[in-house]
């Protein structure tokens, strides 16, 4: 006859600390692991990592960060997508031009507009213009079409 304890559900605290130790570990697997694309391959620059594997790092943090809202670890990873997304576009800047960085820089854009987004308070005018510079990329953009009309909206 062996006591089982109780169970308790995780406290706030303590799912923001698992949070975090996630975080830490993905971003240890990240520096890593290698991801090999085209566009990543030829892109690579002294800071290390691609724009396309820097999209990535951002895309993970924005998930985190909608996951874990109005939390301080959620406004830590809103904080490090924007860096990421910045970053990626900043090293895209100095690139030749063709159709799969365009396509990258529109996206881009479109991401860093979704961030200003999820900011409190949001950040209607940021969005707004991010998503307008991925639209004068690609002018059908679906998701910078629909976040530019969510920032006017407001």
């Amino acid at each position: 006859s062996s006591v089982r304890p109780l169970h308790r559900p995780p406290t706030m605290s303590a799912m923001a600390s698992d949070a975090k130790q996630q975080a830490a570990a993905g971003a240890q697997e990240d520096t890593t692991k290698s991801v090999s694309s085209d566009a990543g391959d030829a892109a690579t620059v002294e800071g290390g990592k691609t724009p396309a594997e820097l999209k990535e790092q951002g895309n993970i943090a924005f998930t985190r960060a909608s996951v874990l809202k109005k939390t301080t670890a959620g406004k830590q990873y809103l904080q490090e997508a924007k860096a990421c997304y910045a970053e990626a576009i900043t090293k895209l800047s100095n690139e030749a031009v063709n159709d799969q960085s365009l396509g990258l820089v529109c996206t881009l854009h479109s991401n860093l507009a979704a961030v200003f987004l999820l900011e409190k308070p949001p950040k209607w005018a940021e969005a707004k213009a991010a998503a307008d510079i991925a639209l004068a990329v690609d002018a059908k953009h679906v998701k910078a079409l629909y976040r530019r009309a969510q920032a006017v909206l407001e």
